[in-house]
């Protein structure tokens, strides 16, 4: 145990510590469902009274004239901060994960396109895709 201590103290004095932290924004996404929208049949203002706005947290998700996008992201980050002085940050692990919902608005105001996209950082998948056939 005397042998440790010198080692123990000195990795003290260079290590300031780790963190986990995650970050979640819109979280409330996963529990919307889409699959009662029809496209050239649901309307604006249908999808509002039922799902209402999407929130524009964090700059994600949105409305613009012809579409609302609702988005989830969750970002889970470890680090580690090594010295006590200059403390330079080490990031070990980075996972994120995202989901978003696209409703895209034609000219009368009727559902064109639903879209629910899910992504892991690296990968993209389409969950559901429907979309009005002119």
């Amino acid at each position: 145990m005397v042998r440790r201590l010198p080692i123990i103290i000195l990795a003290a004095f260079f290590l300031d510590g780790c963190k986990i932290a995650r970050d979640q924004v819109n979280i409330h996404v996963r529990d919307i469902d889409t699959s009662w929208i029809e496209p050239g049949v649901t309307t604006r203002r249908q999808v509002i009274d039922r799902i209402g706005m999407p929130p524009t947290a964090k700059g994600l998700g949105g409305v613009t004239a012809d579409a609302f996008r609702w988005t989830l992201y969750d970002k889970r980050t470890g680090t580690l901060e090594a010295g006590y002085i200059v403390t330079p940050t080490f990031e070990l692990s980075r996972a994120h994960f995202a989901e978003d919902i696209l409703v895209r608005f034609d000219e009368s105001g009727k559902v064109s396109l639903v879209s629910r996209t899910v992504s892991d950082g690296k990968n993209v998948r389409i969950t559901e895709w429907k979309e009005c056939r002119k």
